[in-house]
């Protein structure tokens, strides 16, 4: 029943925010757990009901802002865009990669995409206004503020855990722990869900991802010890995953 009201609030919470981003990364978490999910089925047909759900009662406007996802092509002329989000973000994506253009290895500094946006905003000239913006997008902002070297550790630090948690799952599994396979199979569809929404929005929540990260690195760091009491079988590639 928790489960169940927990589920409504974040469906609720998505449709209400009117966010694309947000759609994709529900699709993302029920895609994780429909294919590593011991109760992939029931996981599949309840996610196929409250979608439906929400499609009816999704307000139009939102209905019609889903749709211009479809409407996406960085590589397309700038009046093939009419949504000004897509616009905006455009104009983002390339001041950043001016930024990466001209400081390839360390970028413009830390914390400084933003100082600098006007700077190679008038190099770029797809920004007619004088506000500053934000990268939205925190590959980007790494690679533009940090260089392909920050780019390289930070890519480093985020995304081995993340693979080596989901292949953990069926670690788990095999080895007779079903519910810790589930507790891990959480941690790692949340930080890839947080990796794949940084896509369209830059380091914003990042201290809980770093949270989220770290009880990652306890539960790989757990592995071992965990598969020998669940009967020994998944002990030997519990280690190879830690």
């Amino acid at each position: 029943l928790w489960h169940g009201w927990a589920l409504a609030g974040g469906l609720a919470a998505v449709g209400l925010s009117y966010s694309r981003a947000s759609l994709l990364g529900v699709v993302f978490l029920v895609a994780a757990l429909g294919a590593r999910h011991r109760r992939r089925g029931l996981i599949l047909g309840g996610s196929l009901l409250a979608l439906l759900g929400l499609l009816a009662a999704m307000p139009s406007e939102y209905r019609a802002r889903m749709l211009t996802l479809a409407e996406v092509s960085v590589g397309g002329g700038q009046q093939q865009v009419a949504d000004p989000s897509y616009r905006g973000r455009r104009g983002e994506l390339y001041v950043g990669l001016a930024m990466v253009r001209a400081h390839p290895l360390l970028g413009v500094g830390p914390g400084n995409y933003t100082a600098e946006y006007q700077t190679y905003n008038a190099r770029v000239g797809l920004d007619s206004s004088h506000a500053d913006h934000e990268p939205h997008n925190l590959f980007l902002q790494v690679a533009a503020e940090t260089g392909l070297v920050g780019l390289a550790a930070f890519l480093a630090l985020v995304l081995p855990p993340v693979a080596r948690l989901f292949a953990a799952v069926g670690t788990l599994r095999r080895g007779g722990a079903p519910r810790l396979a589930e507790y891990v199979l959480g941690l790692a569809s949340g930080l890839g869900a947080y990796l794949l929404l940084s896509l369209f929005l830059h380091g914003a929540y990042f201290r809980h991802f770093m949270v989220l990260l770290a009880l990652g690195a306890v539960a790989l760091e757990w592995l071992p010890a965990a598969g020998r009491a669940a009967g020994g079988e998944a002990a030997a590639p519990g280690r190879e995953v830690a």
